[in-house]
């Protein structure tokens, strides 16, 4: 009777697991080196990946619908292979391919893209009736939590994280990245223009 019971039970959580996601791959970062849209300065690797398909922002930031509201997330993944550590001042631009420059939106910033609708004007006094308040589609921990937070990039070390921008992704945009300094000496280091791959 044990024994029936326990298959029971192990066939409804084989069941119940996937559809609430648990046995989805957890996101994470590989080092610079293996992406495709990268850039080498002496010791340091830069490599930037549009998340631009809707299959990709589900498996970064789960429900977050960034593409709907026209956000494209950009992972920045920096690998220092040197021997002195990098001190990060992160300045990261989108550039379209006519040259336009466009900042990258603060992570804390981008739930508010979602505007709510404008309220209907109505004549006649109503009563206040309780309205259940929709969810902010933007509104994820993965969005802050998975943003580029890092200020330092030790010897041997690789840092990652997502820079959002509210631009559609097109052929021949590139990602300035800037604000590279030696901790030690201080002294401002190279930037990074990296070609994003076309989709």
């Amino acid at each position: 009777m044990k024994t029936v019971l326990s298959r029971s039970v192990l066939t409804a959580l084989l069941v119940i697991i996937p559809a609430f996601g648990l046995d989805k791959e957890p996101f994470k970062a590989g080092r610079a080196e293996t992406y495709t849209a990268k850039s080498v300065q002496g010791k340091v690797t830069v490599a930037v990946a549009p998340y631009g398909r809707p299959d990709q922002i589900r498996q970064a930031f789960g429900k977050a619908d960034l593409d709907k509201y026209g956000v494209l997330p950009v992972l920045v993944v920096i690998d220092n292979n040197g021997s002195t550590t990098i001190k990060l001042d992160l300045i990261a631009e989108y550039i379209t391919a006519d040259g336009k420059h466009v900042e990258a939106i603060p992570a804390d910033e981008v739930m508010y893209l979602n505007t709510p609708k404008r309220p209907k004007m109505v004549d006649t006094p109503r009563f206040p009736l309780p309205s259940r308040k929709s969810k902010n589609k933007l509104e994820a921990w993965e969005v802050t939590g998975r943003a580029f937070t890092a200020k330092m990039v030790p010897p041997g070390e690789s840092v990652s994280g997502f820079v959002y921008f509210q631009v559609p992704q097109e052929s021949g945009s590139r990602i300035y990245l800037n604000g590279f300094s030696d901790a030690n000496t201080r002294k401002d280091l190279f930037y990074f223009e990296i070609p994003l791959p076309s989709e």
